[in-house]
């Protein structure tokens, strides 16, 4: 678990993550952190993004970021400024690399992936997988 205090709200120009809740698998150094996606002056959050930390062979599929937009903000660019929002504060705390996964035939994540810096490194019958450098992006800001 990050013991950083100023992850509960990250912030970049075009969006900001408030962290909505950290879990622990029972018996277990797995957490997952998610996130609510907002807009500047949106109340509303227009979508979710959660890191799973030590993530356990079961749920490798999943990879360690997954994401969700809603439809109508979908195609903007937001799924990738909230992966550089986290990938930035996860370099912060000594995280080198994620997995990101997606079902084949998916065209943003891919497209969201390589934008990252991220390379195609496994297929299975029904994802593939790209590992991703947590470099440092666009500063962010936290508090």
């Amino acid at each position: 678990m990050f013991d950083d205090p100023n992850i509960q709200k990250l912030k970049s120009e075009k969006i900001t993550l408030l962290l909505q809740d950290i879990r622990q698998q029972k018996g277990t150094d797995f957490y997952s952190y998610s996130y609510h996606i907002y807009l500047p002056n949106h109340y509303a959050a227009i979508g979710r993004i959660t890191y799973r930390q030590n993530t356990p062979a079961v749920w490798a599929d999943r990879g360690d970021i997954g994401y969700t937009i809603h439809r109508k903000h979908r195609r903007k660019g937001y799924a990738g400024f909230a992966c550089r929002c986290l990938l930035t504060m996860l370099a912060a705390n000594g995280v080198a690399q994620v997995v990101i996964t997606c079902d084949k035939g998916h065209a943003a994540t891919p497209r969201i992936c390589k934008q990252l810096g991220g390379v195609f490194f496994k297929e299975t019958h029904k994802k593939w997988y790209y590992l991703i450098p947590t470099q440092r992006f666009d500063s962010i800001s936290t508090y």
